[in-house]
């Protein structure tokens, strides 16, 4: 049986979270259309890990960030 590991989020994934807890939108951060273009892969593996739903951050989202998870 394999062992269940918490996930951390990437470096990209961070930031939008962040962004949201912040009360900013997702994109803030973003500055060139690479940046839009990456995001949208960020937004949805966001949505797969359960950290993003309906747009909005998770319960499990914040706890993903928090400086504890660190």
């Amino acid at each position: 049986m394999a062992k269940l590991t918490k996930k951390r989020p990437t470096p990209a994934q961070r930031r939008v979270l962040m962004n949201l807890v912040a009360g900013r939108p997702a994109d803030f951060h973003c500055r060139s259309m690479s940046d839009h273009g990456g995001l949208h892969g960020t937004l949805a593996s966001l949505h797969r890990n359960g950290w993003l739903a309906d747009g909005k951050i998770t319960d499990t989202g914040r706890a993903a960030v928090a400086p504890s998870a660190v």
